[in-house]
């Protein structure tokens, strides 16, 4: 799976953040679909899973709301 900041799709996705390196992100996209699934490595090294589904025409302006999840769910929220 592509690392968050590094690898493939998510390599210009949330560079600089507190989640670069630590996150492992596989991303997909159809007409109006946007998902995003992977592992976020945490404090103690404690994985938290994230999948997100997004089904709407303009699915393709969520992808700052994805990002956000993964800083949410990293306990980073931009810190």
């Amino acid at each position: 799976m592509p690392v968050v900041a590094v690898d493939r799709a998510m390599r210009k996705r949330l560079k600089g953040s507190p989640v670069e390196g630590r996150a492992r992100i596989k991303t997909g996209s159809l007409k109006n679909t946007l998902s995003i699934a992977g592992y976020i490595k945490v404090r103690h090294e404690k994985l938290w899973i994230v999948v997100a589904l997004i089904n709407d025409e303009k699915a393709g302006k969520a992808r700052s709301a994805m990002d956000a999840l993964i800083l949410w769910i990293s306990g980073d929220q931009g810190k």
